[in-house]
């Protein structure tokens, strides 16, 4: 939380054009959307909390981690190693983003797809905890709807390749 506050976008200035009258999903918790770019608050979904919502928590966090996925009992570690990570475990798994009553709560927003034909994913690196988003984007938009993902690296290429293998999207182009 005190990391997103302190985040300063009076620098910021337009990276490229983006239409004010379209809608977006954003996992940005600033108001670059709403300062920089002039798009109006009501065409915009912060998914996760934004700044401009005063007092508001912001959702962070990833999917639930099971401890046999992170080391095996059988390598000798000792009980007070185990059990460390186990409460490391835990405490980040307090952290865990409940996607089904987040989309569940933003319904109205996802609702109002049902028209949308072109699809633009921008900055983000597409990591399975938010496939559920995609997934109910996908479901709200138009089956004939064309999805553009921009990557940054190529790991983030590996995952949007998983993802559309993952969906079935079959109108996409990736940049």
């Amino acid at each position: 939380t005190d990391w997103v506050d302190s985040i300063d976008i009076a620098q910021a200035r337009q990276q490229l054009h983006l239409e004010p009258q379209s809608r977006y999903l954003t996992f940005n918790y600033t108001e670059t959307l709403e300062k920089v770019y002039g798009t109006p608050a009501d065409n915009i979904l912060h998914i996760h909390g934004s700044r401009v919502v005063k007092g508001g928590a912001y959702i962070m966090g990833h999917n639930n981690i099971k401890p046999d996925d992170l080391y095996d009992t059988l390598n000798g570690e000792l009980y007070f190693e185990q059990d460390t990570k186990n409460k490391i475990i835990g405490w980040m798994n307090e952290l865990h983003k409940d996607t089904s009553s987040i989309i569940r709560h933003n319904d109205s927003f996802f609702s109002s797809l049902s028209g949308i034909t072109h699809i633009v994913v921008l900055g983000h690196s597409v990591n399975q905890v938010d496939w559920p988003y995609f997934d109910e984007v996908k479901k709200s938009v138009r089956p004939d709807a064309r999805w553009m993902f921009h990557y940054h690296s190529s790991e983030d290429k590996v995952r949007i390749e998983a993802y559309i293998d993952h969906s079935g999207i079959a109108n996409f182009q990736i940049l």
